[in-house]
């Protein structure tokens, strides 16, 4: 919807529950989501209200429905979410209501069912509000980066709260609420599967905002797990702590819960809380389920949950805002759809400049790494990284090198048509330039030159992303949806062998 006037308002409704009024939504707020989605509107008829104030005319508003995701039961019914999901869930699921204390309740009103939809499919996981270190209240939703992986799905997310049992093993429709749709996508990790962002309304009355604690979860800790299997109402799990490592579809370390004590994982659990017991006697946030096997017949086998110990330092700014970490930024990168091009910045303004319009078009990506700041305090031998502006006659996009030749070379070739923006847009390592090893307390980056046009770069420090790129399929199952490229598309460019080769290093913490 487009119109000048910002009294300009919608209203919805589903002929399903025509008592449900959702909105008033203003012109602004339906404008600034560039493709705004409304609520799930239960029926198989829709009405859309649109309130004019007095003064404004019909003919000086626009709206348009570009796309309908349309839910369909199995027996050819229009689904009724959240509530058709009832029931769904393995026969060991526990309810809340069923071994409810104090401590579990406060802890299940921060967590929501989510549906959200991506590419013409609809999905359902798990999310947590969490808690900053100042606690400013911002609705921070902590879930799996293959649940939200881009600024699509996170447009329209929709979350449900108190979606929980009356009673222990009462299937009736509990007094749930919602809000509306939407978040801004903030961080997030393929390699390790978490996923961070910004509720855009305040969540309902009641809700509660996690605790957290970043430090490595010891062995034989007991976990627990508030999630909605199979989009059913909120159950609770418990299982022990196995250590850390490896799974066979990722390319990160994770949490490993094995066995399970009480209930088990399902689908829909993804993105849900790793919780352990805090000293107050709640619940502190330690991870968001990523996979596993276990299940109601499968209780002994293991689940793998991100490691909020391993996100901090990527997190640390919405989370742990006031703990300083002189020296550091974050480079962020955007993707413009028109232009089929990827951008990177640690500069606060041009993140803010690009978040808020300033520049249209561009959306995060939720892909980030660590960067230094101050050469003073980077370690010896980092280098600055020099940043060009192709000029629009020759391209429109940029390209950035840590290595102080390949910044001279190209100056002196492409004078004239690259301008050269900064010297030091920020500093980083270089990586071995036989091996493409990256010194310890450090990872690889690697820079990708689009084959297509020879022009357009990407750089990251997902591996799984990189496998993506590089083979032109993906290795993990955190890029289900994204991996549409074909071999030879993306050219690794670096030291050290492809698909090893780096061009950076970026720091851990």
């Amino acid at each position: 919807m487009r119109s000048a006037d910002a009294r300009v308002a919608l209203r919805l409704a589903g002929a399903g529950e025509p008592q449900r009024i959702y909105g008033p939504y203003s012109a602004d707020e339906v404008t600034r989501a560039k493709r705004y989605w409304s609520p799930i509107l239960d029926g198989d008829t829709a009405t859309v209200e649109i309130y004019f104030p007095q003064g404004v005319t019909a003919d000086t508003v626009r709206l348009a429905i570009p796309q309908i995701s349309h839910l369909v039961a199995t027996v050819g019914a229009p689904r009724a979410e959240p509530i058709d999901e009832i029931g769904f869930a393995g026969s060991c699921e526990r309810d809340i209501a069923c071994v409810a204390t104090p401590a579990i309740t406060g802890q299940a009103r921060a967590v929501a069912k989510m549906y959200f939809s991506e590419q013409g499919d609809s999905f359902l996981c798990t999310g947590t509000l969490v808690n900053d270190s100042i606690s400013s209240n911002t609705p921070y939703f902590l879930t799996a980066s293959h649940c939200i992986d881009s600024q699509e799905a996170a447009n329209t997310l929709q979350t449900f709260w108190f979606f929980d049992a009356v009673s222990c093993g009462n299937r009736a429709v509990p007094p749930y609420a919602t809000m509306p749709v939407g978040a801004a996508l903030l961080a997030r990790s393929d390699d390790y599967d978490w996923a961070l962002v910004r509720l855009n309304h305040p969540p309902p009355a009641g809700t509660t905002l996690s605790a957290w604690n970043s430090n490595p979860i010891v062995v034989g800790t007991q976990l627990s797990v508030m999630h909605h299997p199979a989009g059913d109402l909120k159950k609770f799990s418990q299982a022990v702590a196995a250590g850390t490592g490896l799974t066979p579809i990722a390319s990160g370390t994770y949490n490993i819960a094995q066995p399970y004590t009480l209930g088990a994982t399902e689908e829909g659990s993804s993105g849900s809380a790793l919780l352990t017991p805090s000293a107050n006697g709640g619940f502190e946030l330690r991870g968001t389920l990523f996979a596993g096997s276990s299940s109601c017949h499968t209780p002994q086998n293991a689940d793998y949950y991100s490691r909020l110990d391993l996100a901090m330092p990527l997190l640390a700014q919405y989370l742990n805002p006031n703990v300083p970490n002189p020296g550091k930024a974050v480079a962020v990168e955007f993707y413009h759809a028109g232009l089929d091009d990827y951008f990177m910045t640690s500069n606060a303004v041009e993140i803010n400049d690009l978040d808020t319009g300033v520049h249209p078009g561009w959306v995060r990506t939720g892909l980030r790494f660590l960067v230094y700041s101050d050469p003073a305090l980077a370690p010896p031998g980092a280098t600055p990284v020099c940043r060009f502006y192709v000029l629009p006659l020759f391209g429109n996009s940029h390209f950035y090198s840590a290595d102080p030749n390949e910044c001279a070379q190209v100056q002196t070739k492409f004078a004239g048509q690259w301008s050269y923006e900064t010297p030091a847009a920020f500093y980083i390592v270089l990586p071995d330039k036989m091996s493409g090893a990256c010194p310890a307390g450090a990872h690889p980056v690697y820079r990708f030159l689009n084959s297509a046009n020879q022009l357009h770069h990407r750089y990251t420090a997902e591996a799984d992303l990189r496998n993506c790129l590089y083979y032109g399929l993906s290795l993990s199952v955190t890029e289900p949806l994204y991996c549409f490229v074909t071999a030879g598309q993306w050219m690794e460019e670096g030291y050290g062998v492809p698909p090893n080769a780096t061009v950076m290093c970026s720091p851990d913490s």
